[in-house]
């Protein structure tokens, strides 16, 4: 089973790098919605919030199940440092992408040399945090507190381009010896040029046939199936492409999915289908959405992207899917249509 670095397990990382500063974590009493008092997180998340090092993705959602990104993961230290404001402007390519809040936790860790950017100069503003980027980015956050010694110096984006060594000067050339002056050539008699014949009138092209326009061809059709929630029926299109075939495939499908976020309901397919990942510019209400290969979310309400994902399909009209759909857990059957 593949481990995910989700926003629970991270509260339990800060308790550990707090605590051994000598911070006390406080007792169980959530105030997410999400986070129930009988978790094996709850007290983490109450600590961690208390101390103004988590927030809410939004007010009384924790959406522990949450993977952090870079961004998230470097704003957990800069707070844990007292929020600083950078000197420096991010050298980043994509610092541009970096949401408001981001901005400046990641232009401070580039600063400070806590975190490194990848080889084409950029910092991976909605990348997941791998378990190897965390074991790197921890290493140079206790290096620059000092309490591990360097061992290697960290690789930083160049702030300029090195200064071209200077040619050396050339040594002049010297000065050449004039030649001699030339005895003139006699007067030639002019000789009259014989008249041209003129060419003869050249034949015109024949005029090119022009090529026939290409039909384009038509997108294909989506495909219909119906999405049955207790004894309300939506009707949806799927994508007709190879992930929304393969999907189709799986059908009849029932799954029972949990709520994220107060927006959308989610849960992993039995099968990894094909994807084409991208980053979206927002998520609409009856969005059908794949993360990775096999989680599948189907959006009830509208809401940000924060990472990318493989578009499966919609719901045709989202009226009364909040109503269906919000809450708790939730049996949702999809079928053929």
């Amino acid at each position: 089973m593949t481990s995910k670095w989700t926003r629970a397990l991270s509260v339990l990382l800060v308790i550990a790098l707090c605590l051994s500063m000598a911070v006390t974590a406080g007792a169980a009493g959530s105030v997410y919605t999400d986070v129930p008092d009988t978790s094996w997180y709850a007290g983490a998340v109450k600590f961690c919030t208390e101390a103004g090092l988590f927030e809410g993705v939004e007010e009384g959602v924790f959406a522990p199940f949450l993977e952090l990104n870079r961004s998230m993961a470097v704003t957990l230290l800069w707070r844990m440092e007292g929020s600083p404001i950078p000197r420096k402007t991010s050298l980043f390519t994509d610092n541009q992408d970096l949401e408001k809040w981001f901005y400046q936790p990641v232009a401070w860790a580039e600063e400070e040399h806590v975190v490194n950017g990848y080889p084409d100069g950029s910092f991976g503003v909605r990348s997941l945090m791998t378990r190897q980027e965390l074991a790197s980015l921890l290493y140079q956050y206790m290096q620059y507190k000092g309490d591990v010694a360097p061992t290697v110096a960290p690789t930083t984006a160049p702030t300029a381009r090195p200064t071209a060594t200077p040619a050396p000067t050339a040594t002049p050339a010297p000065t050449a010896t004039p030649a001699p002056t030339a005895t003139p050539a006699p007067t030639a008699t002019p000789t009259p040029a014989p008249t041209a014949t003129p060419a003869p009138t050249a034949t015109p092209a024949p005029t090119a046939t022009p090529a026939p326009t290409a039909t384009p061809t038509p997108a294909p059709e989506p495909i219909s199936i119906k999405i049955t929630v207790g004894t309300r029926t939506f009707d949806a299109k799927i994508e007709n492409n190879a992930t929304g075939q393969a999907f189709v495939k799986t059908l009849p499908l029932t799954l029972t999915m949990k709520d994220q976020g107060r927006n959308c309901k989610v849960n992993n397919l039995s099968v990894a289908l094909p994807v084409d990942a991208k980053q979206l510019p927002s998520i609409q209400a009856g969005d059908m959405l794949i993360y990775r290969n096999n989680g599948l979310l189907l959006y009830y309400k509208d809401s940000s992207a924060y990472y990318a994902y493989t578009k499966l399909g919609s719901i045709s009209d989202t009226a009364g899917l909040a109503d269906a759909l919000g809450g708790g857990d939730v049996r949702v059957t999809f079928s053929a249509g």
